[in-house]
C-alpha cells in the first residue's frame, strides 16, 4: 500500500497500529515492537517523500529481525523445556512426587 500511494498513507498506519496489537508477537521482543511504533510515528509526523523511503527500509529491518528472532526464540523456549525437564528428574531420583505437566492444549 506504501508502495503504490505514498501520499495515501493512512492505510499503512492503521495496518501498523493492528500490528501493534498483536501480543504474542511482541510479548518478548521489546526492540521490535519500539520500531514498529516508530515506523508508525514517522509515516503520521513525517509527510515528505524520503520519509516513505526510510519507513520501508526499517520495515525491511523489522522482517528480517522477527525472522531471524523466531530461531532464537524456540531455542530458548527449548532449553527452558530441558531445565524443567531435568529439575523433575532430579527431584524424582530423590524420591519427591512429581505432577504431571498440564495440557496446554484447547
Amino acid at each position: 500500500m506504501l508502495s503504490l500511494k505514498p501520499d495515501d498513507r493512512l492505510p499503512a498506519i492503521q495496518e501498523l497500529d493492528r500490528l501493534a496489537t498483536l501480543d504474542d508477537v511482541w510479548k518478548d521482543d521489546l526492540g521490535g515492537f519500539l520500531n514498529l511504533r516508530a515506523i508508525a510515528s514517522l509515516l503520521y509526523r513525517d509527510h515528505s517523500d524520503p520519509a516513505v523511503d526510510e519507513a520501508q527500509s526499517r520495515m525491511w529491518q523489522l522482517a528480517l529481525h522477527l525472522e531471524e528472532g523466531a530461531p532464537e526464540r524456540t531455542a530458548r523456549a527449548l532449553e527452558q523445556a530441558r531445565d524443567a525437564l531435568r529439575q523433575a528428574l532430579d527431584a524424582e531420583k530423590r524420591g519427591e512426587k512429581i505432577d504431571p505437566p498440564r495440557s496446554t492444549a484447547a
